[in-house]
């Protein structure tokens, strides 16, 4: 509804602020990327009649929690893959820095990659098609 959108736009300068006070005394806050390492494919899917948006979002939550305070607030924040799972799936760690801090990011990120490549790296039967 047009109450509901109006109280969110309201709500972003708040949760911008909050986030801000987060960095006050530490130039990145590291985190889990996501929940879990898997969900089964076509959890997230937003196709069909029978898709339930509530459902969805609330799956969506609680898969990826860490990243929507970054992404309502606008902060930058970055995944990247620090370990992998004894399936061989990457597992991201998030990074995420104050408004602005783009350019440290990416110099974060070229320094974990120098120290431990993963470029090379890729899940068992990438690029495989499905059976």
């Amino acid at each position: 509804s047009t109450d509901s959108l109006e109280a969110a736009k309201q709500a972003l300068p708040k949760a911008r602020h909050l986030v801000d006070t987060l960095f006050e005394e530490v130039d990145f806050i590291m985190t889990t990327t996501l929940a879990s390492e898997l969900i089964a494919l076509g959890t997230l899917t937003t196709d069909g009649a029978a898709y339930d948006f509530q459902k969805s979002f609330a799956t969506m939550i609680g898969f990826g929690p860490y990243t929507m305070p970054f992404n309502l607030s606008g902060h930058p924040a970055m995944s990247v893959p620090l370990h992998f799972s004894a399936q061989g799936l990457p597992i991201g760690v998030q990074f995420a820095g104050k408004i602005g801090s783009d350019g440290r990011l990416f110099s974060l990120a070229n320094e974990l990659e120098q120290s431990a490549p993963w470029a090379h790296c890729q899940p068992p039967d990438f690029g495989s098609e499905s059976p």
